[in-house]
C-alpha cells in the first residue's frame, strides 16, 4: 500500500507472515518505506522476518536502466513462494515501480499468491494495464479475492474469468469478538458510520444527503462517523450546510472497536465500492445490524430484513434515494434491531475465517510456479 504505512489492507498477508515464522520458514517482508517506524513491520522482524524495503518514489531514470536494489535482494534470496498483496486489482501492474515483478515472476519461475483487497466495476484501464493484469492473473498460482463480485468484476474488466480465483477472509481487529450488550437508546438511535473520510470510495457524502431529508429531520437520531482522510473538512461543511451538524459527530479515528459498538445501534456504510469492509464484518460479530450499500462482498453477509438492510441492488450504484430507502427500512424495523443484531452475529461467526493467516500460509506452501 503506498497511501500509508499501514491499514487494512495489510493485515491478511501480515498474519500470513506471522504464521510462516511460527512454522519456522524464513519470510522477507518488502514494502515501501514511509521514513517513519510502522509497528506492525518492527513487529514482524523482531520475530525473524527479513525487511526489504522499496523507495515509494523511485527515480524514473533508475526504472528504465537497471533493475532496482530491493528487486535484486528479493531474486537473490531465491524465494520457493511469494505473496503479492495489492490494495487493489490493477494496481502492481499500475505502477511503474513493480512492473519488474512480472519479469523476475516469469524469468525465476516464482510460485505466486495473488491478494486483491479491493475492486470496482471499471471499463476505463488502458489497454496494457489490461494486458499486464491478464499477464499477472495467470502467473498466479492462486488469485484470491476477499469478495466474489470482485472476482466478476475484475474478470468483466479484463475480458477473460480470473484463472484460479477464491475468496479468502481478513482478520478482525478485535481481541474480544464476544457480543456486546444492547445499548440503551436515551435520546434516540445512535448510527456509527466506520471508514476513512474518502467519499469517491465510502459516499459519506450520499449518508449526509439522505438524512437530510424532510422526514428525518423530525426523528430523534444521531451519527458518528469515525475515521480520518481527506475529506473530513469537506464532509463538515456539507454537514453543516444541511443544517446536520448537532447531529452528526466527527469521532476521528479510533482502534477500539468494541467501544464504537458500545454506544452505537446501527451500523451505516454508503459505500460506493468495496472489498469487504472490515467495519461491517467487525459490527457482526459484535451483534450489531447494519446499513451497507449492495456493492463488493456486502451481499454475501447481509440479509435484507433478517440481519441488516442493503441499499440499491447490484448493478445499480449507491444514490441518495437507495441510501434513503434502506434507512426508511430500518427505521420501521427499529423494534426488532436487537433481534437482527443478534442473527448478524451467527453470520458472521459462521462466514469468518478462524485463522485467516493460516489460510494465507497454506496458499503459499501449496502454490505451484505456472511458468
Amino acid at each position: 500500500m503506498g497511501g500509508a504505512p499501514w491499514g487494512g489492507s495489510e493485515e491478511l498477508w501480515a498474519a500470513g507472515a506471522r504464521r510462516a515464522i511460527e512454522a519456522g520458514h524464513e519470510v522477507v517482508v518488502s514494502v515501501y518505506n514511509f521514513g517513519v517506524p510502522v509497528v506492525q513491520v518492527d513487529a514482524l522482524a523482531a520475530a525473524g522476518a527479513k525487511v526489504v524495503l522499496r523507495p515509494r518514489r523511485p527515480s524514473r531514470l533508475i526504472e528504465v536502466i537497471r533493475t532496482p536494489s530491493w528487486l535484486h535482494e528479493l531474486r537473490r534470496w531465491k524465494p520457493d513462494a511469494v505473496c503479492l498483496s495489492q490494495g487493489s486489482a490493477y494496481e502492481c501492474v499500475g505502477r511503474r515501480s513493480t512492473r519488474r515483478l512480472l519479469d523476475w515472476f516469469e524469468s525465476d519461475a516464482v510460485a505466486l499468491v495473488n491478494i486483491v483487497q479491493f475492486n470496482e466495476p471499471r471499463n476505463d484501464i488502458r489497454a496494457m494495464t489490461q494486458k499486464r493484469s491478464r499477464r499477472l492473473f495467470g502467473l498466479a498460482s492462486c488469485n484470491a479475492f476477499v469478495a466474489a463480485r470482485n472476482i466478476d468484476e475484475a474478470g468483466a474488466t479484463l475480458g477473460t474469468p480470473v484463472p484460479r480465483s477464491r475468496v479468502v477472509r481478513n482478520p478482525v481487529n478485535l481481541t474480544d469478538a464476544s457480543a456486546l450488550a444492547w445499548p440503551e437508546s436515551a435520546g434516540g438511535p445512535r448510527f456509527a458510520c466506520v471508514a476513512r473520510l474518502h467519499v469517491d470510495a465510502k459516499g459519506q457524502d450520499l449518508l449526509l444527503l439522505a438524512l437530510a431529508q424532510r422526514a428525518w429531520r423530525h426523528e430523534p437520531w444521531s451519527l458518528s462517523l469515525f475515521g480520518t482522510g481527506k475529506d473530513e473538512e469537506a464532509l463538515g461543511a456539507q454537514a453543516a450546510r444541511l443544517g446536520l451538524q448537532d447531529r452528526v459527530r466527527f469521532a476521528g479515528q479510533t482502534t477500539d472497536i468494541r467501544a464504537v459498538f458500545a454506544g452505537h445501534h446501527l451500523l451505516v456504510l454508503s459505500s460506493r465500492a468495496e472489498g469487504t469492509p472490515l467495519a461491517m464484518v467487525e459490527a457482526m460479530l459484535l451483534g450489531r445490524p447494519s446499513v451497507v450499500t449492495d456493492v463488493g462482498g456486502c451481499a454475501e453477509w447481509v440479509t435484507e430484513g433478517e440481519n441488516g438492510w442493503l441499499a440499491s441492488r447490484h448493478p445499480d450504484p449507491p444514490t441518495v434515494e437507495s441510501i434513503g430507502a434502506a434507512l426508511d427500512r430500518a427505521w420501521v424495523m427499529r423494534d426488532r434491531w436487537r433481534e437482527m443484531g443478534a442473527s448478524a452475529r451467527d453470520t458472521a461467526l459462521r462466514l469468518c475465517d478462524q485463522d485467516p493467516g493460516r489460510t494465507v500460509l497454506e496458499l503459499l506452501t501449496s502454490a505451484r510456479a505456472l511458468v
